[in-house]
């Protein structure tokens, strides 16, 4: 049959004076594994605590009565040490929340200034506020006074344009004179028109007898041209004809430095062949010599 999951606070002191009858030190972790890893570590802390209060309280009345005398020693030296562990423990606790404390007065200081730059902040912003609405009153006021100009400029914009009527009725009638001028003028202009298209008439008469003048003079110069262009002609006629035997003549020998090319490769060959012979003859020459130096010797 399985164990249940939820411990009591017998069993968390039967665990802890079985381990400290055996010298061990009932630490939540190993309750937990002496138990069977049952329960919280929560519920073993606080079954825990409330055994060492309970020895804290009674002093080794809290044992059992049937405890051995021989480990009775080794439970005062036991206690004194708990009591010693507790006691540094409380130290420590006491050392962390004084730390603890430090900070937070230190939180609060820097709290406390954050709060005064705040409100310093909110005094600044008050002021503003003050100032603004102030240049708000101003600027109400600059408006009412701008409203009363834009009034007296409407009216004064009135009567502009009523001395504008008068002024455009002026204008219409000196229009009206500049244009009756203008047609004077024109007629003035028609008339000069006409005399100078008699003028242009008699110049271009001059201007005709003169380019007949230039014509003739013109045939001439044509006829020199002409006689200086058949030169030209006969001169590119000379030159064409010397580039043609000249270019005859290098066709001429281009062929011929071919054909000296084409000997010179055969005679090469030649002379290759011819030395190849001489060296076989010579090849052949020793052969001849070794075998009568051989012969004599016999």
């Amino acid at each position: 049959m399985a164990r249940p999951s939820v411990i009591s606070y017998e069993d968390v002191r039967r665990v802890c004076l079985k381990m400290m009858g055996s010298g061990d030190w009932p630490t939540n972790q190993a309750i937990y594994e002496a138990l069977g890893r049952r329960g919280g570590m929560g519920t073993i802390q606080k079954h825990r605590s409330a055994f060492f209060e309970s020895l804290k309280d009674r002093g080794l009345e809290a044992l059992p009565a049937a405890l051995p005398k021989d480990l009775v020693p080794l439970i005062e030296e036991w206690w004194n040490l708990s009591v010693q562990h507790a006691g540094e423990a409380h130290s420590e606790e006491r050392r962390h929340l004084e730390d603890q404390i430090v900070n937070l007065e230190s939180q609060k200081a820097s709290l406390n200034e954050t709060i005064v730059a705040v409100n310093q902040k909110v005094i600044e912003k008050v002021s503003q506020i003050d100032e603004l609405e102030r240049q708000v009153t101003k600027l109400t006021d600059d408006l009412s006074a701008k409203e009363a100009l834009i009034q007296e400029i409407r009216g004064h914009v009135m009567r502009l344009e009523d001395q504008s009527d008068v002024i455009r009725a002026e204008c219409d009638a000196r229009v009206q004179d500049m244009e009756k001028a203008h047609s004077q003028a024109l007629e003035h202009h028609e008339d000069r028109i006409s005399t100078l298209k008699q003028e242009l008439a008699a110049a271009m008469e001059r201007e005709k007898v003169e380019v007949g003048r230039s014509e003739r003079n013109a045939d001439h110069f044509l006829l020199e041209i002409n006689t200086e262009r058949e030169r030209y002609r006969s001169m590119e006629a000379s030159f064409k004809s010397v580039v043609d035997r000249l270019d005859s003549e290098l066709r001429i020998s281009r062929a011929r430095e071919e054909r000296l090319i084409q000997v010179n490769g055969e005679n090469e060959r030649k002379l290759e062949a011819a030395e190849a012979e001489v060296a076989s003859l010579l090849v052949k020459i020793e052969q001849l010599s070794g075998s009568s130096g051989d012969r004599g010797g016999e």
